[in-house]
């Protein structure tokens, strides 16, 4: 039997380093082990105004919205709603651009969109209506791969989730979340909207300044039309209550059946050992497998990880972008201890010829990624959509395929080359868990 406190402790220990050297500001780890529950709170909610972070503080849950969107899918599904591989054009009459995408494939992250919008989604409003207008508007995301071709993370599809559920509950789909998920739960500490997180203990988000110090930013809006795939915001302690009901032997939202397929849904991911279920992010194989989701939007990072064989679960969140660091530390050192051990290290090779590689590619949320070759590797440039270019970034060979990038805006992130595939179009390559053709 795992026990909690020690587990809470050596998690401490892994995130301690990261959060010194970046000087995230707040941070609070949550351990679940079968019916009992420790926290390790470390930091403030503001360097503005500095409260202490506590495991009912709230903060952004960004992507960890995604499995509880995903749950609501399949609660409608269970209601029989809708089917896992119906068209989602049969759902949203007159959809561009939805051809043979059906409601698994956005679930599981293989319609073949493109990951991220190409343009300001606070232009969409925030109003009830906004997310039906970003919808209208899919026909300008470019195609990346066929539908159920190949893994890319797709926030359009969670997106599109939403306005299906708005539609079928009548709801906004904040509503719909909260009365198929948040409420059955009880999940009081979990809130949809920034009016109703600022009259609560809140950690607001933060950033790098100039000083090399963290900084308040100047809101922690969120834009309403991609709040199917990241704007739920909530506490710790709401997350291990979360966690608790999918490791319990009946769970107050789903069946069985519902909640082993959307962990046993295997579509291989990012790198070995890595898979994407219904709404989950699966790690390894056999009885030691765990299912989790990370997330980070302006100013946030946080993570939750199940692991069954333990009734075990691990919440992270803080208020920075820095935080990621610290959630890195601690997503190896949970894996290493409770499940199939840390992701194999990257490590740079010799004698590849990377001239084959260079080019432009279409990457998610910029104008371009250019690859460049160099003496020992490639040479990455970012450019953004109003045209800005991040610093450049060195990517360093791990196989003839794979490039891991040192430094720039993704370091550790690793390029993956990918073959033609069905229907003639050539991915080019995966970044992370983006496709960019």
């Amino acid at each position: 039997m795992i026990d909690p406190s020690d587990l809470a402790a050596e998690l401490a220990e892994a995130a301690a380093p990261a959060m010194a050297r970046t000087g995230t500001p707040g941070l609070v780890i949550g351990v679940l082990v079968g019916d009992e529950r420790r926290y390790h709170c470390a930091g403030v909610t503001s360097v503005r105004d500095p409260r202490p972070v506590t495991p009912e503080t709230l903060f952004r849950y960004c992507s960890i919205t995604k499995p509880i969107t995903a749950m609501a899918v399949m609660s409608a599904r269970e209601q029989g709603l809708l089917d896992l591989d119906q068209p989602v054009a049969d759902l949203v009459p007159g959809l561009p651009g939805a051809d043979g995408v059906t409601v698994r494939h956005l679930l599981d992250h293989t319609s073949g969109w493109e990951g991220e919008w190409p343009g300001d989604m606070f232009a969409f409003g925030a109003d009830d209506d906004a997310q039906a207008r970003l919808i209208a508007e899919f026909g300008v995301l470019r195609r990346f791969a066929p539908p159920g071709a190949a893994f890319g993370y797709c926030n359009p599809g969670y997106w599109l989730l939403g306005e299906i559920l708005a539609r079928l509950d009548g709801v906004p789909v904040e509503q719909a979340l909260r009365r198929r998920v948040l409420d059955p739960l009880g999940l009081a500490d979990v809130v949809t909207g920034t009016d109703e997180a600022i009259v609560r203990p809140v950690a607001l988000p933060h950033t790098a300044g100039p000083d090399g110090g963290q900084r308040l930013l100047p809101r922690m809006a969120f834009p309403r039309a991609r709040f199917a795939s990241g704007g739920l915001i909530g506490s710790a302690r709401a997350l291990l209550d979360l966690a608790a009901d999918q490791l319990a032997e009946t769970s107050k939202v789903l069946t069985a059946g519902s909640r082993t397929l959307m962990a046993g849904t295997r579509v291989p991911a990012e790198r070995p050992g890595r898979f994407q279920g219904l709404g989950w992010a699966i790690d390894g194989e056999g009885p030691d497998v765990s299912l989790g989701h990370s997330g980070s939007f302006s100013g946030y990072v946080s993570h939750l990880q199940l692991f069954p064989r333990h009734r075990a679960a691990v919440a992270l969140l803080a208020n920075s972008g820095a935080g990621w660091e610290a959630r890195t530390a601690v997503h190896e050192r949970m894996l290493e201890r409770l499940g199939t051990g840390r992701p194999p290290a990257q490590e740079p090779i010799g004698g590849v010829d990377a001239t084959g590689r260079a080019g432009s590619y279409a990457y998610p949320g910029c104008r371009e990624l250019v690859l460049e070759p160099s003496d020992d590797g490639l040479l990455a440039r970012f450019v953004r959509l109003d045209g800005t270019v991040e610093p450049t970034a060195r990517a360093r060979p791990v196989s003839p395929e794979e490039f891991v990038l040192l430094d720039g805006p993704l370091p550790g992130d690793v390029l993956r080359f990918l073959p033609e595939v069905e229907g003639g179009i050539r991915i080019g390559l995966r970044l992370g868990a983006r496709l960019a053709p």
